[in-house]
């Protein structure tokens, strides 16, 4: 079991990701799924790789994102998280993305 497990057996909302950013981007993604089913969590490559490269884009404290320098499209804030979460939902599929928003509302109503 992993250590960071609710009382009834569930990870925590957001362990995998985090599990996947904590280590560094330079072990390959066969061998972080491997570190993952050793602590009782189910990961796929894919998983790992769409983790990674979302961490790619973010912002600093300085305003620069991660590495270089990219072109910006304008978009409102809600298109681009519509967007990442209908792609979200194309990775994982519909029964888990209802999994994972049931869980999230739960979260939300202090359950």
């Amino acid at each position: 079991m992993a250590l960071d497990e609710e009382s009834n057996g569930k990870l925590k909302f957001g362990a995998k990701s985090e599990f996947v950013r904590s280590l560094d981007r330079g072990i390959p993604a066969a061998e972080v799924v491997a570190l993952a089913e050793r602590r009782g969590m189910k990961l796929t490559a894919g998983f790992v790789y769409n983790i990674r490269s979302s961490s790619n884009g973010k912002i600093t404290s300085n305003g620069v994102g991660n590495g270089a320098l990219r072109k910006r499209r304008t978009i409102t804030k809600i298109e681009s998280a519509e967007q990442v979460l209908r792609a979200a939902i194309a990775q994982i599929g519909l029964a888990k993305a209802r999994e994972i928003l049931d869980e999230v509302e739960a979260t939300f109503a202090g359950h």
